[in-house]
């Protein structure tokens, strides 16, 4: 996930990525263009989600904690 960007790892997204490298190592060993190119994408689409969660996570306000009642 280096490639993609990624930075920061969570057990979550480590479960999930290994999906999907499971997926496309079985579309290129069975020859399944369309079955690596979906696991491709997931590649893709969990690198952007992440990326956009570790940024949004730097951009919050750091000091005190605020509680609604």
């Amino acid at each position: 996930m280096e490639e993609y960007g990624v930075t920061r790892w969570s057990p979550e997204l480590e479960k999930k990525v290994s999906v999907c490298e499971k997926l496309l190592i079985r579309g290129v060993l069975e020859d399944n263009a369309q079955l690596a190119a979906i696991a491709h994408e997931c590649l893709k689409v969990l690198a952007y989600t992440e990326n956009k969660f570790a940024k949004k996570i730097e951009e919050e306000p750091k000091g005190e904690i605020l509680i609604d009642a």
